[in-house]
């Protein structure tokens, strides 16, 4: 067994308002094996916070925290929020493995991910891997939460992921999804059970069900060159027709986002020194559906890139450990088109894409322009390596036009 207590504080002062901010959560956190097959994990943490006024007025508007959990919006309790996660894990053999619990889920290579994100807050979910030959095949199971209109309404999804090693530093992956309401206009679904099948593909579940559910399908691929320089990308399809893409028409439903990266853990053959720099770009109405409770979120964050839709990103970082210490530098660059007055041009993932005032001519960063300069240079030291914990310092630049 073992059991430790959680802490972590960060602590800012924006140096042209004066205004400070900051987060801070404590808790513990509990491991414990019952067999040399089953195990548990469990964290609790709770949080209070004071953020920058541009993350501030998006945690209002949202109600969450992102990657925390819904926020408590009475001023008085500075955002204080709990979060408990964890999962009981069960290995069979050296082919299966089962996780049941409350937590968030990453896949793909690169800091962002298109198919499925650690972005959002945790959730209850059922996972089950198996490993044979050069696959690891994945299902996923999750239900999810919907407050856009300030009611909590239950949300559920089914996910696959194949992840095929072809050959030695060569991986091909194969995503699908699927999300649908626990309630619609005739019966309460809750989970249903025809999404079960570990091996189906969706699309063809849904005609059969007559349903309008909600399907994405993707691939990843990474490709290792001489062991340190890694190429790696996601394609993301919500939903596109050939024959619109071919016409060059700017079609509303060519829904889809793509991303690729480069990655060295050895730049200058330097063991100590990494570099990372990624380009995603992701069409309008991406993600999104009849309602909020189709499309590709929870709690008011999407499960895949924070920003939604309608954007083109570019993510830049450098890494340089030496001995106890870190120094990191990262840049985002990003052009993102937002809504204008009672106009939806595709960005907010959680508006019906029914409210869009066309068909044709729906390009990637359309609406209101922003852009967007995000720099930030941390050091961080640590103090006691075998509880984690560091002390670190953070500069950010950020400038918004």
């Amino acid at each position: 067994m073992f059991f430790s207590p959680i802490g972590a504080s960060n602590f800012g002062i924006n140096t042209s308002t004066g205004n400070f901010n900051y987060l801070s959560a404590l808790g513990a956190q509990l491991q414990y094996s019952f067999s040399p097959k089953f195990g548990l994990e469990v964290n609790y943490k709770y949080f209070v916070s004071e953020q920058e006024k541009y993350i501030d007025s998006s945690l209002f508007s949202n109600q969450t925290i992102p990657s925390i959990g819904r926020l408590n919006l009475i001023p008085s309790q500075n955002n204080g929020l709990h979060d408990l996660q964890g999962h009981l894990a069960y290995s069979p053999n050296k082919f299966f493995s089962f996780l049941v619990g409350k937590g968030n889920h990453f896949w793909g290579d690169g800091y962002r991910s298109f198919l499925l994100s650690d972005n959002s807050s945790s959730y209850p979910y059922l996972r089950i891997e198996s490993t044979f030959w050069n696959v690891k095949y994945t299902n996923l199971y999750s239900w999810h939460s919907d407050i856009t209109t300030g009611n909590k309404r239950n949300k559920f999804s089914a996910s696959h992921h194949l992840s095929w090693n072809i050959i030695e530093g060569l991986n091909i992956g194969l995503f699908e999804t699927v999300i649908w309401a626990g309630n619609d206009t005739l019966i309460n679904r809750g989970f249903d059970v025809n999404y079960m099948n570990p091996i189906i593909f969706y699309r063809p579940v849904e005609y059969a069900q007559g349903s309008n559910d909600n399907s994405i399908l993707g691939l990843n691929f990474k490709g290792r060159i001489k062991n340190s320089h890694i190429l790696y990308g996601q394609l993301a399809l919500d939903e596109f027709y050939l024959k619109e893409i071919r016409s060059d028409s700017n079609w509303w439903a060519n829904k889809y986002a793509i991303q690729i990266g480069y990655k060295n853990y050895e730049l200058f053959n330097n063991p100590k020194l990494s570099f990372l720099i990624e380009r995603n770009i992701t069409r309008p109405f991406t993600y999104s559906h009849i309602t909020s409770t189709l499309n590709y979120g929870h709690l008011n964050q999407s499960l895949a890139h924070p920003l939604g839709a309608n954007f083109k990103e570019t993510v830049e970082m450098i890494t340089y450990k030496h001995k106890k210490w870190l120094f990191k530098q990262q840049a985002n660059f990003i052009t993102y088109g937002a809504d204008s007055t009672g106009k939806n041009n595709g960005g907010n993932i959680f508006l019906s894409y029914q409210t869009r005032d066309r068909e044709y001519g729906h390009i990637t960063t359309q609406g209101e322009k922003y852009r967007i300069f995000y720099n930030e240079l941390t050091v961080s030291y640590s103090l006691i390596e075998a509880i984690n914990l560091n002390a670190f310092a953070t500069a950010i630049i950020r400038n918004s036009i």
